[in-house]
């Protein structure tokens, strides 16, 4: 099958992009050809993934994988200014779409992308498929400047893929049980994900040897207070034995959560690297 993802895709960090990578890549594997369209390099810097010159040669684009990305650098101006990501993404879509004569529109993430996909859907006459996240459903869908275009784009796709805590949240809505499926498995790419795989060398990072036998508690994500990573450095204060805290993160709360690890001592113990693509992250978890 030749599929069109229109999705969060690396440099943009995130689980969402992470599991839109995995997937095209098990597509690709599996010999379908899979064209990302996305707007992943006007991503903030704040939200950049690190990505090198190696990773894009290796890594960025998987068997059959063809990523198309809007030009970060040309906007159209207008007034009032905003960025029209919705509109830049599905032009290339169509351009894409109709250029590799694509079968099938999966769509990830409400906005942009989903609405992106029925401009396309609309145009092309493709079926799309509807993905959503966690924020997308639940703090998106409550803003009453939003909710009727959600909902009326709910009832306007071809199969929504979602999980079975939300089926009677679309149901409610009006959407037909027969165009939910219910995405119950989790899908790892073992061939990423596994023992044999290589540790990440920290010393390019510490300028310095680092020892085998320091545990490592690794904090992977956004500086958030309610995932826990406060917590996780008061406990870590209260430990006396040697260890490193290995923060793969970035954002504008980095400097005040800093300060709150000076103020716990654990300085010292500390190593922030930033984000990383999310093939790098095996060698980070081993």
């Amino acid at each position: 099958m030749r599929i069109c993802l229109i999705s969060k895709y690396p440099p943009i960090e995130g689980g969402e992009s992470s599991k839109a990578y995995w997937l095209a890549k098990a597509l690709g594997e599996k010999g379908h050809e899979v064209h990302v369209v996305t707007n992943a390099w006007e991503v903030e810097k704040k939200y950049r993934e690190q990505i090198r010159g190696i990773d894009l040669d290796q890594n960025y684009q998987p068997q059959n994988v063809y990523v198309h990305n809007t030009d970060p650098f040309t906007d159209p101006a207008y007034t009032p200014y905003s960025k029209p990501y919705t509109e830049k993404i599905a032009s290339l879509a169509i351009d894409v779409v109709r250029e590799f004569d694509l079968q099938i529109i999966d769509s990830w993430y409400i906005l942009p992308y989903v609405v992106s996909g029925f401009i396309v859907k609309t145009i092309t006459g493709k079926p799309q498929i509807m993905r959503h996240a966690g924020s997308d459903m639940t703090r998106l869908l409550d803003s009453p400047y939003l909710k009727t275009l959600f909902v009326s784009l709910f009832n306007s796709m071809d199969k929504i893929i979602t999980y079975p805590g939300r089926g009677k949240t679309f149901e409610s809505f009006g959407v037909p049980k027969e165009r939910l499926f219910y995405n119950i498995n989790v899908s790892i790419d073992t061939g990423a994900f596994n023992p044999s795989v290589e540790s990440i060398n920290l010393s390019e990072y510490t300028g310095k040897a680092m020892s085998d036998d320091i545990p490592v508690i690794t904090y992977i994500g956004k500086l958030n207070t309610v995932k826990g990573v406060y917590e996780l450095v008061e406990a870590a204060s209260r430990v006396r034995e040697d260890f490193l805290l290995l923060f793969v993160t970035q954002n504008t709360d980095l400097t005040s959560f800093q300060e709150f690890i000076e103020s716990k001592g654990l300085t010292e113990k500390s190593l922030f690297i930033g984000f990383v693509p999310p093939w790098r992250i095996p060698s980070i978890i081993k």
